[in-house]
């Protein structure tokens, strides 16, 4: 069974007050004619790929390093706080 195919029965089952919402749904899903985003070649496709992959690749940090840098900011963080409210440690 198609997509399409178990839509229609969903909405075949629905009463006729939900069948006006799904209808306003739909029509704010439907993009306007001629709007449809241009294709995108595949050389373009690996460029925002490439691109995309640099960003999240990261600084190269490790699991480790980055939980001992947050420890270390956190350990900051209270003596800050135990030096602005005169707490002793």
């Amino acid at each position: 069974m198609t997509a399409k195919e178990r839509v229609r029965n969903l909405i075949e089952d629905l009463p006729e007050s939900d069948l006006l919402v799904l209808e306003r749904m739909v029509r704010g899903l439907k993009l306007p004619e001629g709007t449809a985003p241009a294709p995108v070649s595949p050389e373009e496709r690996r460029a925002k790929a490439r691109a995309a992959y640099g960003y999240l690749k990261g600084d190269g940090r490790t699991v480790d390093d980055f939980l001992r840098e947050k420890h270390e900011d956190t350990e900051r963080e209270e003596e800050r706080y135990r030096r602005r409210h005169g707490e002793l440690a």
